[in-house]
């Protein structure tokens, strides 16, 4: 399958390590054992909307995982559009070091309210959402290919655009349209529109591209008016693996089982037998330690951290990566994806091996009732 890709501007922006994929299929095997290996805090992962009844299968890698927004793609065949008639008389400058800071400044205006996939997450802080819109526009300033304008009427900022293209004369892409609400229902976003549809076609290019939110009604609206149809879809996933945030300390332990731990753990529980296969070791005379011995001891283990802070434990999942041996050391990481004053917080426990293997995830929702 397709390698997840880092996103260093998200990880910056949210103190969090963000990959993203988007991909036609989805193999869980091969995802999961990538976001163990790069520490994944959160996975953006898009996936085609015609194929959502696979999309159930996410919940097979154990990660707790939501679905932050469906992403409508539109398509305009510009080089054989006749582009409607432009209603206002409006001038596109380029944006460039000595105006970067209009569309700095316009950008929280235009989009307060609006909600993308990111504010579906809960571990995503909103003021540092905003911030990404920004910075999203600006990069269109200078990258290759990309190019980004301020918007005036009557020699006054309205609104901006920012597009990309291929270079090839195929493909553009109109991504980012915005119009400051004094200059709303005067007809500016469909002139803008308009107006990117004639620079491109000037220049040769085929198709237009569009997209954004399903519940963004309006955008559309004015999208199907100016020749622009649905394409496809995907549908925007986060999987909020977290295995290498946490919003406080660190706390790291240590410990080893033996046979004698299974009474005080729950020895009737046991599910295996020494002659079982599956409870040795492969070519090892090493007793496994039953899952719900591990489970035991980690409930313990956690109810002795946090109870005791007046915390109530809500939910637990576990995710058994590799089993655990009798007589061997292993490795306690337990991290918190939400600060200790916060009423709700989650909590994530990883058990690991000597060489750093993870055998258990174990997330955990607490109460906080001090």
């Amino acid at each position: 399958m397709e390698a997840i890709t880092y996103s260093k501007k998200e990880s910056n922006r949210f103190n969090k390590k963000f990959y993203r994929l988007k991909t036609e299929a989805l193999e869980i095997t091969g995802l999961q054992k990538q976001i163990i290996d790069e520490g994944v805090d959160i996975l953006v992962l898009r996936l085609p909307s015609s194929g959502i009844d696979n999309h159930h299968k996410l919940s097979t890698m154990g990660f707790p995982y939501l679905h932050a927004d469906t992403l409508v793609y539109y398509k305009a065949r510009i080089s054989e559009l006749d582009i409607n008639e432009i209603r206002n008389d409006l001038a596109f400058i380029r944006v460039d070091e000595n105006n970067r800071d209009k569309l700095e400044n316009m950008i929280p205006v235009i989009f307060e309210g609006y909600k993308n996939h990111y504010y579906s997450n809960p571990f995503l802080e909103p003021a540092k959402i905003s911030a990404g819109y920004v910075e999203w526009a600006v990069s269109y300033m200078n990258e290759e290919n990309k190019i980004s304008w301020l918007v005036e009427k009557n020699n006054k900022i309205a609104g901006f655009a920012t597009c990309s293209f291929d270079g090839k004369g195929s493909d553009c892409r109109f991504v980012l349209f915005g119009v400051l609400p004094d200059y709303a229902g005067q007809g500016i976003y469909s002139d803008m529109i308009r107006s990117a549809q004639g620079y491109f076609k000037e220049r040769g290019y085929e198709n237009a591209w569009a997209s954004t939110q399903v519940q963004n009604y309006t955008s559309q609206k004015v999208w199907t008016r100016e020749g622009f149809w649905v394409d496809h879809s995907y549908e925007t996933y986060h999987i909020n693996a977290m295995l290498s945030f946490s919003a406080n300390e660190v706390q790291y332990d240590g410990f080893t089982m033996t046979e004698d731990d299974l009474n005080r753990t729950g020895g009737d529980r046991i599910i295996s037998r020494p002659n079982d296969k599956f409870a040795r070791e492969e070519d090892s005379e090493i007793r496994i330690v039953p899952p719900s011995m591990t489970e035991t001891y980690l409930s313990d283990y956690l109810e002795e951290k946090f109870s005791a802070g007046g915390s109530k434990f809500i939910t637990r999942s576990n995710v058994f990566l590799a089993p655990l041996s009798f007589k061997k050391e292993y490795h306690t990481r337990i991290s918190t994806q939400s600060q200790n004053d916060k009423e709700v917080k989650t909590v994530l426990a990883t058990i690991s091996d000597p060489t750093g293997n993870h055998c258990l995830l174990s997330y955990n929702t607490l109460l906080n009732q001090s």
